[in-house]
């Protein structure tokens, strides 16, 4: 395997086409592509237009041409920086940084980008493909040096890079990414001579590398704000879970008390229908009774009309007629009263029987 398959590109390109535009840059290609472009002023520029996504066919373009673009990586790590800091730019910029840093890897050092990872454990993963560049073997010659020296502030530039990406997009936490980029730096070897050997050329990388300090500056610097930020809502976390604690056990509560009505109206509402259905059969009995009533009446009207005038008011009207004779048929008379009695004697009786 040839050298440039092994190392990341340090070669600087001029770009095969630079567009100059007056006054701030306000599209991506226009940014990668100016002889000199400021982040900053870029970002403002496009935070100004109506515009809130990448264009599409810029970016196709950047990647196709990106080792001429940014050789150094220096254009998107500026980006990166910049746009740690506002969240509205943030939301459209790290995506695109996300993309740069998997199609550089991807190219250069056969790195397979597993978004189901923790975002811990992909910064380590970076670290470790960039780890050969920013703690590089002596080097003998000036050229080696100098060669060497390009590597480790490309490398560095996309360490940092793929920390801020992956702080903002997979919740890595900075303090994290910072702990294991020490711990990779100052790793010892089996041979206590070498380990020391290493720690020797890893603590002169960070002493010496006037863009590591740089960059590291810039980071602290960008970072501190945030951490008191953090710790703030640290405490208004905690409090929100005090009270939401709190309304959970209210909601518990609540929801006893409402399981315990919720059963007791379902009681009442079982009762209610019991009784409904009562009601509805008293009723019943009530119509059959009033009915049985109405004919029993009926019978007793009929009987008694009988009574009346086929039985009681014959006889009573032949004992007038024999009262009325000269001289009077006492013995007449009282034959149609004794059957008159006799005949009322029998409807008591029936009318006993019927109760």
């Amino acid at each position: 395997m040839t050298e440039s398959a092994n190392h990341i590109k340090d070669e600087t390109i001029p770009p095969s086409s630079s567009v100059t535009t007056s006054g701030a840059t306000q599209s991506l290609l226009d940014y990668y592509s100016a002889p000199k472009s400021d982040p900053r002023a870029f970002l403002r520029a496009w935070a100004k237009t109506s515009k809130k996504t990448l264009d599409e066919e810029h970016r196709k373009i950047v990647l196709q041409k990106f080792s001429e673009l940014d050789p150094s990586f220096e254009r998107t790590e500026g980006l990166a920086i910049k746009a740690f800091v506002s969240p509205s730019i943030a939301a459209a910029f790290f995506p695109w940084i996300g993309r740069v840093i998997q199609e550089v890897l991807t190219i250069e050092k056969g790195w397979s980008y597993d978004p189901s990872r923790e975002g811990l454990d992909t910064f380590l993963e970076i670290a470790r493909y960039l780890r050969e560049y920013l703690v590089p073997s002596k080097a003998k010659t000036k050229n080696e040096r100098q060669l060497a020296k390009k590597r480790s502030d490309r490398a560095a530039k996309i360490l940092l890079a793929s920390m801020l990406w992956l702080s903002y997009s997979r919740n890595l936490r900075v303090v994290d990414a910072i702990q294991a980029i020490k711990d990779m730096l100052v790793s010892r070897v089996d041979d206590a001579d070498e380990g020391r050997q290493a720690d020797r050329v890893a603590l002169a990388s960070i002493a010496h590398s006037k863009i590591s300090q740089q960059r590291l500056r810039e980071v602290i610097q960008l970072l501190s704000p945030w951490y008191g930020r953090i710790g703030g809502l640290k405490s208004q976390l905690a409090a929100q879970n005090t009270e939401m604690e709190v309304l959970q056990r209210s909601l518990v509560k609540t929801e006893e008390t409402a399981r315990t009505r919720a059963e007791a109206i379902a009681g009442l509402e079982g009762e209610s229908q019991r009784l409904k259905t009562e009601v509805e059969q008293l009723r019943g009995q009530v119509n059959d009774h009033q009915i049985t009533g109405r004919h029993g009446r009926m019978e007793v009207v009929t009987r008694e009309r009988g009574l009346l005038s086929g039985k009681l008011k014959p006889l009573l009207q032949s004992a007038k007629a024999a009262a009325e004779l000269m001289p009077p048929r006492a013995q007449v008379v009282m034959e149609r009263l004794e059957l008159a009695i006799e005949a009322i004697d029998q409807e008591d009786q029936w009318l006993q029987s019927s109760d």
